[in-house]
């Protein structure tokens, strides 16, 4: 059995094995229940100084610490990589990075300390070069010219300083929300139950004591207090806050466009529906015949749903503190299309930004 080559890999990204977190390569590496990978340390130090919940640092989704599993192969290869990189910057052991002897030149072709068995060899034959003492006096000079450029590099930004700008958000929902898109969501009269009553606008609704005499639609819901967003999603990142109020019943979320409209149906993932919200006087995931209730959570007043159709998940924040509220997968079929869910009971009223 032979060692490790890096021949014998495939083409690999450095990110690929290095730690988000500490941007290292990867030591004792662990796999989370959503397949990103972290150093052990660094994510339970992420999780002990950042965040209150156990969170993905990269997707949010939420893991169970005691499931995390030993990425052994991951391991392996950040191990050769890093050995390999101190070799090839004359660190490790001080050897040559293909034999265990002494280096006396540096490839300038290969980035890496050779030694004179390499020099002589076909591989470095047509490569360039240089004795160890050479090498490190051109690099020497190339570090000092660096250091100059900086140096003259800051005196130019102190001397023409640049207008101020706005400090870069802080809180993990601002921070996630530079990479997602903002969308503006209207409320779809067509879809609309009849006893739902639209602002002039479509940014507000309500529950009216009886129905509406509204026109016919194959989009309208007859059978339960459910309403949509006119907007449809079917890639990228998208996120929009409803302000819920602090009375009645309701649920806010995402829903496959096929959605059936006729029929009378639960709130649930398996209708094609996933959502949160208030019922009765607890928070809750809807997910009938559970209503898993929401953790910690204080009176929301303002809720933002997260919708990632390439990574295929919704996720729910109080848009006002930044907690993350629930996250949970979604499917569809043939990249089916997601439209903004709603619904309101008694005297609920969700509002729409303006």
């Amino acid at each position: 059995c032979r060692g490790l080559d890096l021949n014998d890999l495939p083409s690999w990204s450095p990110v690929e094995v290095t730690c988000s977190i500490c941007l290292q390569y990867f030591t004792d590496p662990v796999i989370l229940d959503c397949g990103h990978n972290f150093c052990h340390h660094c994510v339970f130090k992420y999780w002990k100084d950042f965040v209150r919940d156990r969170s993905c640092p990269e997707c949010r989704w939420v893991v169970e610490p005691d499931r995390l599993i030993t990425n052994k192969p991951l391991e392996n290869l950040a191990r050769f990589l890093r050995d390999q990189a101190k070799q090839a910057k004359g660190g490790g052991e001080g050897t040559c990075y293909r034999h265990p002897e002494p280096p006396t030149s540096f490839c300038k072709t290969d980035q890496a300390l050779v030694c004179s068995a390499c020099v002589e060899s076909s591989e470095h034959k047509a490569h360039d070069v240089v004795p160890m003492e050479q090498a490190a006096q051109e690099t020497k000079v190339r570090e000092n010219h660096r250091i100059i450029e900086l140096e003259e590099t800051t005196r130019a930004i102190e001397s023409n300083p640049l207008p101020s700008r706005k400090p870069l958000p802080s809180s993990p929902l601002s921070i996630i929300s530079l990479h997602l898109l903002s969308a503006i969501v209207t409320f779809d009269p067509e879809t609309a139950h009849p006893r739902l009553v639209l602002s002039k606008d479509c940014k507000s609704v309500r529950l009216a004591d009886k129905s509406q005499e509204l026109p016919k639609s194959r989009k309208r819901f007859e059978a339960n207090l459910f309403l949509l967003g006119c907007e449809e999603f079917a890639v990228g990142r998208n996120y929009w806050d409803v302000a819920v109020g602090s009375e009645g019943e309701w649920a806010v979320g995402v829903a496959r466009k096929s959605v059936k409209r006729k029929d009378v149906a639960a709130i649930s993932y398996k209708v094609g529906i996933w959502a949160i919200g208030k019922r009765g006087s607890q928070y809750a995931v809807f997910n009938p015949p559970d209503f898993p209730p929401l953790s910690s959570v204080r009176e929301l007043k303002k809720v933002r749903v997260s919708l990632n159709c390439d990574g295929r998940h919704v996720a729910f924040f109080d848009a006002d503190d930044a907690a993350l509220l629930f996250q949970t997968p979604i499917t569809t079929i043939a990249r089916e299309s997601f439209l903004p869910f709603f619904h309101v009971s008694n005297k609920a009223v969700l509002t729409l930004p303006r």
